[in-house]
């Protein structure tokens, strides 16, 4: 037509399957061009010495005549001259595929190579099923073994040791074929990650885009002088950021192994991640699910050969939960431990700020520094807590009540059977206690709200050994300590769990250590308050060496001090009588608060608080008698007012005199004493007809 005219195609770009579709044919079809050279090489070489097949077992067997045709090409030939000539020609073209990538990354020699695409073609072109089941006479042996693979390369034996690289790095496994028990007859399969890589599937994601800080970034530079293994303390939420940060940061991708799937193995898993960061050029981070520890936190033997092999070739960030993993995860392992403390309150002030504003909630500024102070958060969980706390009030204004209690819900401890939690609705109200023993809870309550200051703005922290608090409450059974401890941590909005020493004491040695360990690893991050009832059975007084049992229960003692100095929480120690803690547990406790029997005043105060509002009652009842006479605890007095309220119930009568004394003289036999005259005096007559 003579006119200059462009032509825009409207033909959509190709998507990312069909590029890959296009640069597997590129390299693949000169290699397998070669495969079948040597395969029709090695079947006419068989073919001269004996009959493979016999027509009356046809369907049983691979015919002749069918692998002729899927070897029919006029480029194949049985000519090995021309098979050697076409083979620089495959491994050109494989030197810029992922198989050649593969190769650089792992230092692989030519028969090495040869090996894995020999096992990878039937992935390429399912008749190779078929040539590899010909080949080893077994038509249900449709893999290469190590036998064929030494025919079709003539490689002499020792390239496929046990130890040679493909084995020893897991790019290639060896399985047992059944038909015998040499090594020559294993068929030879390519691992999950290496045929991924080879078949082009979707690259890793991009390195993250998360802004590093000063300690990822001095992680970093030790990572570029060699370093291969970061150990990563703390919640595995914090781990996951700061690998993402230091991975972003030397522009590296992250291989982010979070959970195991069932039909895996932890070692395989451990494996298969390693050898996909370095094909990748990526760094790995796993999770604390991937050590696969036991319950007394200890890797298998399979787990840290699987770990001491990933660590070799690429720089490998862990995730752990407690020092105890640490130790016995990495012992031989050259590594670098990285703690990860929590926000400081300075910072968490701001983050709570900043996600009530994203949430469009209002707050006070004392509200916000309380909250912040009284949980030590991360920041997910406060931006969680937020929008919660928004979601909840339609006037999007929330008091402190309401931050606590979100905040709360983000950090609920998790302690398995070794400890329960204390749920307490009472209040300061409902404690009937001496003006001193009050004064120094509701010290104790302050303290606890303000230790952040204390420890870390004033630095008694230094000093302290950290910014654990703990409270010795001692007095007899039913003084009330344990309500006490429910109404502080009601109080501040905190948890509270008692340890079940049940539980937690074993007579085996070394198991009372180990189960503590969990209870305080439990507690990491909970911002629960710890409760030790009958506190003597742990922290009693150390006894002179007589024996092999006092030496381990004065190991018991030592442990357990340094363990709760290093407690980063609060910790309540319950007993019976004081001095039967150990002093030097006695130095350690900051709060030490009596709980007395209660006076006469006090005991009619709680006949009249225990009976309860709404329980009918008869005027009859004389609870100045009956405080006067019986020297009760207040857990004496609770449980004879349930036995008098379930007696009334049972006469369908309100709750009288009479269902009380009897309620007490069962109280007393209970006790080991017979009710007298001098404590009962007139109502004697109504407890002997109730039972002696």
């Amino acid at each position: 037509m003579g006119s200059d005219t462009s032509v825009v195609s409207d033909a959509p770009a190709p998507d990312a399957a069909t590029v890959a579709s296009s640069a597997l044919e590129s390299w693949s079809r000169p290699a397998l061009t070669w495969l079948d050279q040597v395969i029709h090489h090695e079947i006419r070489r068989l073919r001269t010495r004996y009959q493979l097949s016999l027509d009356e077992f046809r369907g049983l067997y691979v015919s002749d005549d069918y692998v002729d045709r899927l070897l029919a090409d006029e480029t194949t030939t049985a000519d090995p001259a021309l098979a050697s000539m076409s083979l620089p020609r495959a491994l050109d073209a494989i030197d810029a595929s992922p198989l050649g990538q593969l190769a650089a990354v792992f230092d692989l020699g030519t028969t090495e190579l040869l090996a894995v695409l020999i096992a990878f073609a039937p992935e390429l072109d399912r008749k190779y099923e078929t040539l590899y089941a010909y080949l080893n006479d077994d038509i249900t042996l449709k893999v290469p073994t190590i036998d064929l693979c030494l025919r079709l390369t003539g490689a002499a034996p020792a390239h496929f040791d046990p130890d040679t690289t493909l084995f020893r790095e897991g790019l290639i496994e060896a399985l047992p074929t059944g038909i015998g028990t040499s090594w020559r007859s294993s068929c030879l399969r390519t691992r999950a990650p290496v045929r991924r890589f080879i078949s082009a599937s979707p690259p890793l994601s991009e390195p993250a885009g998360v802004a590093p800080d000063a300690m990822v970034m001095r992680v970093c530079a030790r990572l570029m002088k060699g370093l291969g293994a970061v150990v990563l303390l703390g919640r595995a939420d914090d781990s996951l950021t700061f690998a993402r940060g230091a991975a972003g940061a030397s522009g590296r991708r992250l291989l982010e192994v979070s959970e195991i799937p069932d039909v895996i193995d932890a070692p395989t898993l451990i494996r298969d991640a390693a050898i996909t960061a370095r094909l990748h050029e990526a760094w790995v981070w796993f999770a604390p699910e991937a050590l696969s520890l036991d319950e007394r936190d200890r890797p298998t033997s399979q787990v840290r050969a699987a770990l001491r092999h990933a660590c070799q070739g690429t720089v490998v960030f862990f995730s752990v939960p407690n020092a105890a993993a640490t130790r016995a995860c990495f012992d031989d392992i050259d590594h670098e431990v990285v703690p990860l403390p929590p926000p400081s309150r300075e910072l968490r002030e701001l983050l709570w700020r900043r996600a009530l504003r994203d949430n469009g909630t209002r707050a006070t500024e004392n509200d916000v520094q309380a909250v912040a102070r009284l949980f030590v958060l991360y920041p997910e969980q406060i931006h969680r807590a937020a929008a919660a706390a928004g979601r909840q009030d339609p006037d999007a204004a929330v008091d402190l009540t309401a931050l606590t209690f979100q905040a709360r819900n983000q950090c609920r401890g998790s302690f398995g059977p070794l400890a329960t939690p204390v749920e307490s609705s009472h209040t300061w109200s409902d404690l009937v206690l001496p003006g001193p023993t009050m004064r120094r809870l509701h010290e104790f309550a302050a303290a606890i709200r303000h230790r952040d200051r204390v420890f870390d703005d004033w630095s008694f922290g230094r000093h302290a050994g950290g910014s654990s608090l703990r409270a010795l409450f001692s007095g007899a059974s039913g003084t009330g300590k344990t309500m006490a401890a429910g109404v502080v941590a009601h109080e501040l909005g905190l948890e509270l769990f008692r340890i079940d020493l049940s539980a937690v004491v074993s007579k085996y040695v070394g198991e009372t250590e180990k189960n503590l360990e969990r209870v305080f690893s439990s507690a990491i991050g909970s911002n629960a308050i710890l409760f030790f009832d009958e506190a003597d059975a742990l922290f009693g007084k150390r006894s002179e060496v007589k024996d092999a049992h006092d030496r381990y229960a004065n190991v018991e003692i030592a442990y357990l001090l340094q363990r709760m100095e290093q407690h980063d929480g609060v910790l309540i120690l319950a007993t019976n009588l004081a001095t039967n803690i150990d002093e030097a547990f006695s130095r350690r406790i900051h709060f030490e608060i009596d709980f007395p029997l209660p006076d006469e005043n006090r005991r009619a105060h709680l006949w009249r608080l225990l009976m309860g509002p709404d329980a009918p009652t008869s005027n009859d009842i004389d609870y100045d008698f009956l405080a006067r006479q019986f020297a009760f605890t207040g857990g004496d007095i609770a449980n004879i007012v349930l036995s008098a309220a379930f007696l009334a119930a049972h006469e369908d009568t309100p709750i009288a005199m009479s269902q009380l004394v009897r309620a007490v003289g069962r109280h007393r036999r209970r006790q080991g004493k017979l009710p007298s005259a001098t404590e009962f005096k007139d109502y004697l007559r109504l407890v002997t007809a109730d039972g002696g």
